[in-house]
């Protein structure tokens, strides 16, 4: 596949195999996506209703231990558990569809909806069925099957925009179209102008939906959240970092696993803990925190939306990338010196993207890091977090452990207000 992002080409391929068992049930899968020259490999093997996977991206190696249900499998290749479901219009069924690419298991709702002609192609019928993950927010998408149950076509509606998949010859799809600044079509218009507020002080939003339901928001240490229904209030509140020792407190159970390298946080590979120690350069947790976000700032020069998900690691080395690979190259690196760190999906007020967009909010990444017993956030790529930031959601760094609601959310969500808020005493 290749994508037309921004003036950069994003060439992406991926190979997956598949081995079944006479009951059509996987016994093990192997697949290698190619992100513009960043391999990622994953492979598993199943025992019971486990699935041992193991994911290779360059020298980083991580193991898992996912559950298997009995209904689960592999989207895009196993079409046995979908053709038992979907025989006639109005047959549905619930099922666990695993995407091989990105190590993400989905509980997802098919309805078959219509045995119909698809305009455009010879086949008589094709199977309509509506696919929805079984996560709030997520969004609805239809997909046209042949005979043998293999997509054919594939489209996701928004507010904002449609997406539409759907198979053909390389040639065609390589033809050039118009331009499309997608990024844009997700930002969210601001309601008032926001630069004259104090915006290291807190600030409430009231958030909807434009469905008129409230949206899913997640709460954080410094993000409090209540919801009526219709609307959500979310109170940001930016903490300052205390000037303890750099990673200083107890670390819990559930926390610890933001301690461990993964394929995308390579945080026991030299070259970040070398780059690590040399920009944090000591000092307490404030101001090791601040040397390395203007280090990494310094380091990542050349900034661009042209990267698919590149890890730390080859951010580290090529110097460029957008928020997520700031994030990224963060998040590894309070890790390697020792904090547990994540990464976080979500909005933030931009007042001018030197674009002729101004005033909006939109889609931004940011890291957390674990300090003396709660969550602080960093912003590398802006250099500061203020309370503009909204969290929606927050994982290890893994493009798989993201969710598909964070589309949904974006493209159903408005900013209806913003006030300052008085801390309590």
């Amino acid at each position: 596949m290749a994508i037309g992002r921004g003036r950069t080409a994003v060439e992406i391929s991926s190979v997956t195999q598949v081995e079944e068992d006479p009951d059509g049930r996987v016994v093990s899968f192997a697949s290698t996506t190619d992100s513009n020259g960043t391999l990622e490999r994953r492979c598993g093997k199943r025992t019971g209703a486990r699935m041992q996977v193991t994911t290779v991206v360059g020298d980083a190696v991580s193991t898992a231990d996912i559950p298997w249900p009995g209904d689960a499998f592999v989207d895009g290749l196993q079409t046995g558990p979908l053709a038992r479901c979907l025989r006639e219009p109005g047959h549905h069924c619930t099922l666990h569809a695993f995407d091989a690419t990105t190590g993400k298991m989905a509980r997802n709702h098919y309805v078959l909806k219509a045995m119909a002609p698809l305009p455009g192609w010879k086949a008589p019928v094709f199977k309509k069925v509506s696919v929805k993950e079984d996560v709030p927010g997520a969004p609805v998408s239809t997909v046209w099957f042949d005979d043998r149950l293999v997509p054919v076509r594939e489209e996701l509606h928004t507010p904002q925009v449609r997406f539409e998949v759907r198979s053909t010859t390389r040639e065609e799809a390589l033809q050039p179209l118009a331009s499309i600044d997608l990024f844009s079509r997700f930002f969210i218009p601001a309601p008032r102008e926001l630069e004259t507020l104090d915006r290291s002080a807190p600030l409430t939003f009231e958030l909807a939906g434009t469905d008129g339901v409230a949206p899913t928001i997640i709460e954080t240490d410094e993000q409090q959240v209540h919801c009526d229904g219709v609307v959500c209030r979310v109170t940001v509140t930016p903490r300052p970092i205390p000037p303890s020792p750099l990673c200083a407190g107890e670390v819990p159970a559930e926390v610890a696993p933001f301690l461990l390298p993964g394929p995308f946080v390579q945080s026991d590979a030299v070259e970040i803990c070398d780059f690590a120690r040399r920009a944090a350069d000591g000092g307490d947790a404030a101001t090791a925190t601040i040397n390395l976000t203007r280090a990494i700032s310094r380091h990542v020069s050349v900034r661009h939306l042209s990267s698919v998900y590149d890890s730390a690691l080859t951010v580290l080395r090529s110097g460029e990338g957008d928020c997520t690979e700031f994030a990224l190259l963060a998040a590894a690196s309070l890790r390697a010196l020792g904090c547990p760190s994540r990464v976080v999906n979500g909005i933030v007020f931009v007042s001018d993207d030197g674009r002729g967009h101004q005033r909006f909010f939109g889609a931004h990444a940011w890291t957390q890091f674990w300090q003396d017993g709660r969550w602080y956030s960093m912003d590398a790529a802006f250099g500061h977090f203020d309370a503009t930031h909204i969290a929606l959601e927050v994982h290890d760094g893994s493009p798989s452990s993201g969710t598909s609601a964070m589309l949904g959310i974006l493209s159903g969500l408005k900013v209806v207000s913003v006030r300052t808020s008085i801390l309590p005493p």
